[in-house]
């Protein structure tokens, strides 16, 4: 592991504009408060925020190459750090092919997931008792009578009761 900081690709009109983070297009460096060059920061730049925070979708709009690298940026991050098998492979795969595999392994695996799921609940919901009784009525073979040795009564109080005295 190297203690150099991870950096953000860089466009190519951030690089003009000579601006610290590469995630906007500012000659001023306003955004150099929030960059910090680590990826902790990265959600606060001021180009990622949207103003209007009544209309959410309107955020996710991708209107320029700026956006794209950050969603990427974002996804390998999550990719690289997360403890779901099948999608830290698709991000580390080399090939496109391995993760168009991964994903559809992925993809699969959540439908399966999903199903098995849905079956295990509604089989709760159905609320079923199943109770199974089997009477045999067959005649005792020999000896009929078992007889404990571990004298679970004291002869001299069952001698006291009337009742047990007369059996």
């Amino acid at each position: 592991m190297s203690d150099e900081m991870p950096t953000i690709p860089r466009t190519a009109k951030a690089r003009q504009a000579g601006c610290l983070c590469g995630l906007c297009d500012s000659s001023d460096q306003s955004c150099a408060p929030y960059c910090l060059m680590d990826r902790s920061n990265v959600y606060e730049h001021p180009t990622l925020i949207n103003n209007n925070k009544d209309d959410l979708r309107k955020s996710l709009d991708l209107e320029s190459e700026h956006d794209e690298l950050v969603i990427v940026e974002h996804l390998k991050d999550f990719s690289q750090e997360t403890t779901a098998h099948g999608i830290s492979r698709i991000g580390s795969s080399k090939t496109c092919c391995g993760r168009l595999a991964w994903g559809f392994g992925v993809v699969i695996c959540f439908v399966l997931f999903t199903t098995q799921a849905f079956w295990v609940i509604e089989k709760f919901q159905r609320n079923e008792k199943i109770v199974n009784v089997e009477m045999k009525f067959d005649p005792s073979q020999f000896p009929a009578i078992t007889v404990c040795n571990l004298n679970p009564y004291k002869k001299s109080l069952a001698r006291q009761v009337t009742d047990i005295r007369e059996t």
